[in-house]
């Protein structure tokens, strides 16, 4: 038998509901308030390119220069830290409602077939504690983003195309996910089960539901 092809998913909104990730971006920002003693802070939450903000308030807090990539990388792992523990806070309350069920079942009738890869720009403090808090730790490779970079999906899937091989098939329910899967030329899949941005619809290669529409998409590659 050949070498088998990959298939790739994304972590939040695609193989776990998105209820810790929500809560903990917008705790993140309560925090700073608190630590800065600025009300103001709080609304910064919910902005999709949110990372300036992030920056910028980690520079007026501890004085670390968002233009020094030295100081930039530790206030990255510093904000990205406190975004873990807001993150593992909920995950452990809502562990029991986090997996989508259907789509671990495909996950696991895939292995038969593919090598399944977790690809995704969350850390791997946060990803393998996850893992093992909703009992899946069942993926052929787990491929995270270091904790003291910028989240960024493409950085993500093209460092895992260079280590592996290009996925055949990448599923995820952003449009940073479904760009940067052009950009690569990697056949992609718009997750629509939970959570997903609907300016995506247009430019993934394929949409998907439910479980039971993804396993017919990967049946007809």
């Amino acid at each position: 038998m050949g070498i088998k092809p990959i298939i790739g998913f994304d972590f939040d909104g695609s193989i776990i509901r998105s209820i810790a990730s929500d809560k903990a971006h917008f705790e993140w920002f309560k925090v700073m308030s608190v630590l800065l003693k600025d009300p103001k802070v709080k609304r910064l939450a919910g902005k999709k390119d949110y990372f300036p903000d992030v920056y910028r308030l980690m520079e007026r807090y501890t004085g670390l220069s968002k233009k020094n990539a030295f100081e930039r990388g530790i206030s990255t792992r510093i904000a990205r830290n406190l975004y873990q523990l807001a993150m593992l806070g909920p995950a452990n309350k809502y562990k029991k409602k986090l997996l989508f069920k259907d789509v671990a079942k495909v996950v696991l009738q895939l292995k038969k077939k593919y090598k399944v890869a977790l690809i995704t720009t969350v850390p791997g403090d946060i990803v393998l504690p996850m893992l093992r808090l909703i009992k899946f730790d069942k993926f052929d490779i787990v491929h995270t983003t270091p904790i003291d970079e910028k989240p960024s999906k493409f950085t993500a899937l093209k460092r895992f195309s260079r280590k592996y091989k290009k996925p055949a098939l990448y599923i995820g329910n952003s449009a940073e996910d479904i760009d940067a899967c052009k950009k690569l030329k990697i056949k992609s899949v718009l997750a629509k089960w939970g959570k997903y941005d609907k300016e995506a619809v247009s430019k993934a290669d394929y949409t998907a539901k439910n479980a039971a529409e993804l396993k017919k998409i990967i049946e007809n590659l």
